[in-house]
């Protein structure tokens, strides 16, 4: 919700309300990926690449096969100007999206 908001710039430039709300849900539901990936849209957003960065970083070591987290990562370290470690996290998306395919090709062949 928060992140909508900031995307539909309903603040203006001051995004500390969407932080705030973001940052509240992320502690009401600390293992839900969706609400920590707003949680670091939002940061990004209001340019606070180190604490998306840290949060993403995080969710990565406990979910290293989630292609949107490593999507955020990539656009946060591109925030940054990192662009390999961008690039490199954005080939890590691709090759998990594709293993993901692949899987879920797999398993419907021997449905």
């Amino acid at each position: 919700m928060a992140v909508n908001l900031a995307e539909r710039n309903a603040w203006g430039d001051n995004l500390l309300f969407a932080i705030l709300l973001a940052k509240y849900s992320a502690t009401k539901a600390p293992e839900n990926n969706e609400v920590a990936i707003g949680h670091s849209e939002i940061l990004i957003k209001s340019g606070q690449y180190t604490k998306a960065g840290s949060i993403l970083e995080n969710l990565i070591e406990k979910n290293p096969n989630n292609p949107e987290l490593w999507l955020a990562a990539g656009y946060n370290e591109s925030a940054l100007g990192n662009h390999q470690s961008s690039l490199d996290k954005f080939q890590k998306t691709i090759d998990l999206l594709k293993d993901n395919s692949l899987k879920s090709v797999k398993l419907k062949s021997e449905a």
